[in-house]
């Protein structure tokens, strides 16, 4: 049996979603079971309606995996922001809630509680959701499947946005959550990272597979690294302790 952990709170078309804020889409890796007929299945449960639903999940695991295996890498590098500060490597999104004064509209933007600016830039928020959905279906399909190919794809995604010097993201979220006029960007922008859960997982799955490069696992891990003592910089945990 497949087993999904889909978390999609509180709707699909919230702001929430729509815009990358904290309850976005989150899809974790597929974990095929190895038996059927080992599981305990409560007597008012069909064998049947259970194969039945594995049938339907594993279709739609290479459905997806399929819609995959077509996508070219697409990172930070493709889109940038003139509201940031940073190069075309760095991570940049802005908070939601935040537009511009009408009173000031050259000046800083000021919040709207609850209102999501549409205007407001969301390009590396959306890439780093299709590249988590990206990987995280052709882990899954090469789980069930053991077909190398969901991994050679993978890899193609996984070395573009973690060791790719030309369109690597730096290891940070330094201009994330960013408010024009107010803040280059905000300790509570690590949000905009939930999605590379997945990401993870799906190196971790994948990584002893013969199609895994090996030199690309090693820069997946050593970009995961720096990422995590950027995190842990005591500053930054200053800042994520003072938003919260």
């Amino acid at each position: 049996m497949i087993a999904i952990l889909c978390a999609v709170i509180p709707s699909d078309m919230s702001d929430f979603n729509v815009y990358g804020g904290i309850y976005r889409y989150l899809n974790l890796v597929y974990t095929p079971a190895a038996a059927i007929g080992g599981l305990m299945v409560p007597s008012m449960v069909r064998v049947d309606v259970m194969l039945k639903a594995e049938r339907v999940l594993h279709d739609q695991t290479l459905e997806e995996a399929a819609w995959a295996m077509t996508q070219e890498p697409e990172t930070v590098t493709a889109t940038v922001c003139d509201r940031s500060e940073g190069g075309p490597h760095d991570f940049y999104s802005e908070g939601d809630y935040w537009w511009p004064d009408p009173s000031n509209p050259d000046g800083p933007y000021i919040r709207r509680d609850g209102e999501t600016n549409p205007d407001n830039f969301t390009a590396h928020r959306l890439a780093m959701i299709r590249f988590s959905r990206v990987v995280g279906a052709l882990a899954s399909a090469y789980i069930v499947t053991g077909d190398d190919k969901y991994v050679a794809q993978a890899f193609k995604h996984i070395d573009a946005w973690f060791c790719d010097p030309a369109t690597r993201m730096n290891p940070d979220l330094r201009l994330a959550q960013a408010i024009k006029g107010v803040t280059s960007g905000r300790g509570v922008g690590i949000i905009d990272t939930i999605h590379l859960m997945e990401v993870a997982q799906g190196i971790f799955r994948m990584e002893s597979s013969p199609a895994a490069d090996v030199a690309v696992v090693a820069g997946a891990k050593k970009w995961f690294a720096a990422y995590l003592l950027w995190m842990s910089n005591e500053p930054i945990r200053m800042a994520w302790s003072a938003e919260r």
